[in-house]
């Protein structure tokens, strides 16, 4: 789908979606954001959807503070779609997280 297909389709100018793509803009509000994930297709409830919204929390710094700090170290960042696929797989997330962090500044992973 391109740009003005999906700005007709969600009803919005194609130059905001322009703008929110290059970061000039901060992202939509999560009503907004539902609208935009229904429109590139993205199942309620499916990883690619939350993911999608996560995503937009952390572009506009909608996350909590502890994790601004993890955020700020670029090669954790790096590291992040690794350390997805593991989270979301743990019945422990945030002990997961705290191991995962370990692992990365230790330099094995």
């Amino acid at each position: 789908m391109g740009l003005r297909q999906f700005s007709l389709e969600i009803e919005v100018d194609p130059s905001y979606v322009s703008r929110i793509e290059t970061g000039k803009v901060p992202p939509p509000d999560p009503d907004a954001l539902e609208k935009f994930a229904k429109a590139l297709g993205l199942a309620k409830g499916s990883e690619e959807r939350n993911f999608f919204i996560e995503l937009a929390k952390i572009d506009k710094s909608d996350i909590r503070p502890e994790l601004q700090e993890i955020l700020s170290d670029e090669e954790i960042v790096k590291k992040l779609p690794a350390f997805y696929r593991i989270a979301k797989k743990n019945a422990d997330p945030e002990k997961q997280a705290r191991e995962i962090i370990r692992l990365i500044k230790e330099g094995k992973l």
